[in-house]
């Protein structure tokens, strides 16, 4: 036996039914092969279960559709438009379960987390009315470092075990025993702009979806995710806010980096100049997020982002009861796509040992980094298991 990564590759608008019409022509026995794992989805939740895989000696394959792994941990890494813009979406990390402490920990040896032991929560319950929000007896919050996305990058030596393919996954069919994936990898002009591109046909032994279910409806059968999930249960894992960052002229003279509102659309407000260590330096830089509700109607609107920005901003001044909050030299907006603890799944995966197929993410756990750091986990022992690998 021996490890093959199957990849046939060709010209756009050729189906998956070509392709795998032209594997058989060209005579591949799949039963010939050690076919890779794989895994789609390069976030936290699949880059924790592929490097499992991988550590156990399996070969496996992690299909990425962007530039750089991540998910939504490096999505607004991708979008910022200036380094003062940092993380929208995700504003800190902390740990409930000990084994997600222990990866904590072993992330801040290595510099790609550090504690923000400066952080200073409080509650906003009226117009300028605030007070302190003390952290649980051993709570402990840390950011990544340079940037969230850090956390999935993968190191030189576990790119030489670990094969990343770009490119967007369109199609994933079970036959034969095998996974049979298509994706569309953009080609790139001499002007540097995205052509149509060319798809490619993957074949693997197992499949990890770490994506949000609503990207997995794309590509995966209905059938399929009705089964995993419970019948149309997948429209209930994703939920929506709209984050903005604003850049000011100068500092707010707030008491507080953190606050968690209750009187405002805004829900969480957060001085990311303070998380990454830049306190007392202008401008300064505070990104807020809006509740669920807020965004679905502002959505559902199909209203402007720099309008919802500046609605935001609006809203931040009242809940600070500020009469007027200093320029602002900078800002965006973005929508924030979430899972939600309300949805999480018993043992924080999904494993169907007949089709050899996992589902993973935040999604199926807690909605956090710990829930895709767990999700992922759990996901690559089940695989294991079902290898009869040991899965410590």
């Amino acid at each position: 036996m021996i490890a093959m990564n199957l990849c046939l590759t060709f010209p756009a608008g050729r189906t998956l039914g070509v392709a795998i019409a032209a594997r058989r022509h060209m005579g591949v026995q799949l039963l010939d092969v050690e076919r890779p794992v794989g895994v789609i989805g390069g976030g936290l939740a699949g880059v924790t279960a592929a490097r499992l895989i991988a550590a156990a000696g399996l070969p496996v394959v992690l299909h990425e559709r962007d530039p750089q792994c991540g998910g939504r941990l490096g999505a607004v890494q991708l979008q910022r438009s200036s380094p003062l813009v940092a993380g929208m979406g995700c504003s800190y990390i902390k740990a409930t379960d000990p084994l997600f402490q222990a990866q904590l920990d072993a992330w801040a040896q290595d510099g790609l987390v550090q504690e923000w032991t400066t952080a200073n929560p409080h509650t906003i319950s009226a117009p300028g009315v605030w007070s302190s929000l003390p952290l649980e007896e051993g709570e402990r919050w840390y950011s990544g470092r340079p940037h969230m996305g850090s956390l999935a990058e993968l190191t030189a030596d576990e790119q030489r075990l670990i094969d990343v393919q770009r490119g967007a996954v369109y199609d994933a069919n079970f036959e034969a025993s095998t996974w049979v994936l298509a994706t569309q990898v953009d080609d790139t002009g001499a002007e540097g702009a995205a052509t149509e591109g060319t798809i490619e046909s993957h074949l693997h032994s197992d499949l990890i979806i770490a994506t949000p279910v609503s990207d997995a409806q794309a590509f995966l059968e209905r059938k399929l995710l009705d089964r995993a999930l419970g019948r149309a249960r997948h429209k209930d894992f994703l939920k929506e806010r709209v984050a903005a960052t604003f850049v000011f002229e100068r500092g707010l003279d707030l008491p507080f980096n953190f606050a968690v509102l209750s009187c405002s659309p805004i829900t969480v407000a957060i001085c990311d100049s303070d998380r990454l260590g830049e306190s007392g330096s202008a401008p300064e830089v505070w990104v807020v997020q809006s509740d669920t509700k807020w965004a679905a109607k502002a959505l559902d609107d199909r209203r402007e982002l720099p309008d919802l920005a500046s609605e935001l901003l609006a809203e931040f001044g009242a809940a600070l009861g500020l009469g007027e909050l200093p320029a602002v030299r900078e800002s965006v907006a973005t929508v924030w796509a979430y899972g939600d603890m309300d949805y999480g799944l018993e043992g924080g995966c999904v494993w169907l040992d007949d089709l050899r197929l996992g589902l993973a993410g935040d999604w199926a756990y807690d909605g956090r980094v710990e829930g895709a750091w767990l999700s992922g986990r759990a996901a690559a022992r089940k695989l294991l298991a079902a290898r009869g690998l040991d899965t410590m």
